[in-house]
C-alpha cells in the first residue's frame, strides 16, 4: 500500500511552548494480510511559521528606534549582518517523523460492501520524532555568530521516541483509482535536547520533554494486489 499523505498537528504539552500548528508531508509503504492486518511503515517532513520560542535569539537583536514627522517614535527589533546593515529575521520550525504502525481494519461498515479490504481502521506503534528552530537569514550576508556550527547552539535540537495512535477510515475502491485513508492521530514523545549547551541561556538543557503531537492525516494510497482484487470479494 505505497501512500502519499498531509497532515496536520496541534502541539501539546511542552511543544505547545515552542510551537504552532505544524504541517507535515509524508510518503508511506504499508501491507494488508489476508485478515485485515496491517503494518505500515512512514516517514514525514514537519514544518511550521508559528514559532513561539523564537525568543532564544533575543541575545542577538538590537532595538532601533524611528521618529516619524509627527514626532512620535517606534521602536522595532533588527539583527545586522555581516555588512553592517540591518534586516528582521523569520522564523520556522523544522523536523521529521520516523513511524512504525500495526493496525487492524474492521470492515463491518464497508463501502462498497461487496469490498472487504475497507472499513475503520484502528493503528498502534512507535514513533521517532525530530524537530529544531531554524531562523531565516539572508544568504550571503548570514551573521557568524549565528551560521554553521554557531547556529547549533541557539537551534534546540531535540529529538525521541513515543507510542502513536491512529483512529480512521481506510477506503480501496473497486476500480483501484480511489483509495485513500482519512485518520486522526496522537503521538506522546520523550524527547530531550541533543546540544551541549544552549548559548543565549550559556547552560546545558538536560530536562526531559514530553511532546504531544494531536491531529489529522489524509493518505492517498495505490495499492498493488498480489491476485487481482475480486478474489477477495463477496457477496
Amino acid at each position: 500500500m505505497p501512500a502519499v499523505s498531509y497532515g496536520g498537528m496541534f502541539p501539546v504539552a511542552t511543544l505547545a511552548k515552542r510551537f504552532g500548528y505544524i504541517s507535515l508531508f509524508a510518503l508511506e509503504c504499508g501491507y494488508k494480510f489476508k485478515k485485515n492486518w496491517t503494518l505500515t511503515a512512514n516517514g514525514a517532513y514537519l514544518f511550521t511559521d508559528v514559532v513561539r520560542e523564537s525568543g532564544v535569539f533575543d541575545r542577538l537583536a538590537f532595538l532601533k528606534y524611528v521618529s516619524a514627522p509627527d514626532g512620535s517614535v517606534s521602536a522595532y527589533i533588527f539583527w545586522p549582518d555581516n555588512s553592517g546593515a540591518g534586516y528582521v529575521p523569520t522564523f520556522q520550525g523544522r523536523g521529521f517523523s520516523l513511524a512504525l504502525k500495526a493496525g487492524k481494519i474492521f470492515n463491518a461498515l464497508r463501502l462498497p460492501k461487496n469490498n472487504p479490504n475497507s472499513g475503520l481502521s484502528v493503528e498502534a506503534g512507535v514513533q521517532f520524532v525530530e524537530h529544531r528552530i531554524f531562523a531565516n537569514l539572508p544568504i550571503g550576508r548570514e551573521p557568524n555568530n549565528v551560521s554553521g556550527e554557531y547556529a547549533k547552539g541557539y537551534d534546540r535540537l531535540t529529538n525521541g521516541l513515543g507510542p502513536v495512535v491512529a483512529l480512521g477510515y481506510r477506503f480501496f475502491g473497486n476500480n483501484r483509482l480511489i483509495n485513500f485513508f482519512l485518520a486522526a492521530e496522537a503521538g506522546l514523545h520523550f524527547t530531550r535536547s541533543r546540544r551541549k549547551i544552549n548559548y543565549d541561556t550559556n547552560q546545558p538543557d538536560v530536562a526531559t520533554r514530553s511532546d504531544v503531537l494531536v491531529g489529522f492525516r489524509f493518505s492517498w494510497c495505490i495499492p498493488i494486489y498480489r491476485v487481482a482484487p475480486e478474489k477477495f470479494y463477496y457477496y
